[in-house]
């Protein structure tokens, strides 16, 4: 059984002075993390929320998705921030993205990959994603919250994960032969994102497009995008420097910032 705890994972988390900067609050059952911290904030002063649970009665991916996380299967946890409006959060998804595959690479992850903008791939099926919230806090402020959600173990109806995608479930127990615990990978999870956010607010996104070219499944794939008002086809030609999804056809280079996007022939992606 997985057990998590406040005391291992901030043991855990390689930062001066974490419990300074982070609140953790852990759930046995909640219906979503991200949605419990857009609703509520921490008695505390930190600056960085966490909010992680056992089981999610109601957890969602991008554009509303349902997002099986059954009881002691995997990592479902949120964290949120306090920063000035900015008029677009694409980077922010990237950024956090990329620090959670490194990370998980070096823990012993093979093969990992990411799939624009916000999904983590093992052997062309997913692992886990990101997904990013904010709601308004006081004048010129929103509070960000970024899910991140990592399959340990197969749900038992896999059918249901990811509802509406095309691409099927993995698990860390499946491609590891021993999965870290439970409160080691939240703690580096944590650390992760924390590092993210420091990248995102100094704005340094020249070397962003570089470094998720790394992991991209993507790259010279011919794709299909579905945005809010129009289906793109074309070749991903990698990330701009803004975060935007890169896509080449007969009129010309699109900067896509935000939408979903699969292989146009729907065969599996692989690293």
């Amino acid at each position: 059984m997985l057990e998590l705890d406040a005391k291992e994972i901030f043991s855990a988390i390689n930062l001066n002075e974490p419990k300074m900067l982070i609140g953790i609050k852990l759930f046995d059952e909640i219906n979503s993390t991200n949605d419990y911290l857009k609703k509520n904030n921490f008695a505390g002063q930190q600056p960085f929320q966490v909010v992680i649970a056992d089981h999610q009665t109601a957890g969602r991916g991008q554009y509303g998705k349902k997002w099986v996380s059954e009881k002691n299967k995997g990592l479902w946890m949120s964290l949120a921030f306090n920063i000035k409006k900015e008029p677009r959060l694409t980077q922010l998804s990237l950024l956090v993205g990329h620090r959670v595959a490194k990370k998980l690479l070096a823990l012993g992850v093979k093969n990992i990959g990411l799939k624009w903008p916000n999904d983590l791939i093992i052997e062309g099926q997913k692992l886990g994603g990101i997904l990013i919230d904010s709601v308004a806090y006081k004048r010129d402020y929103l509070k960000v919250i970024i899910g991140l959600g990592i399959n340990i173990s197969l749900p038992s109806k896999t059918n249901e994960v990811f509802s509406g995608d095309d691409l099927k479930p993995i698990a860390l127990g499946t491609v590891m032969n021993k999965v870290p615990a439970l409160n080691f990978l939240a703690a580096q999870c944590i650390e992760s994102m924390y590092h993210a956010i420091e990248e995102f607010q100094q704005k340094n996104f020249s070397i962003l497009s570089k470094e998720w070219a790394e992991f991209d499944l993507l790259y010279g794939q011919q794709v299909i995008v579905k945005t809010l008002n129009e289906k793109l086809e074309g070749l991903a030609q990698g990330i701009s420097s803004e975060g935007e999804l890169l896509v080449l056809n007969t009129e010309g280079l699109h900067h896509v910032a935000s939408g979903s996007v699969r292989k146009l022939n729907n065969k599996a992606i692989t690293c």
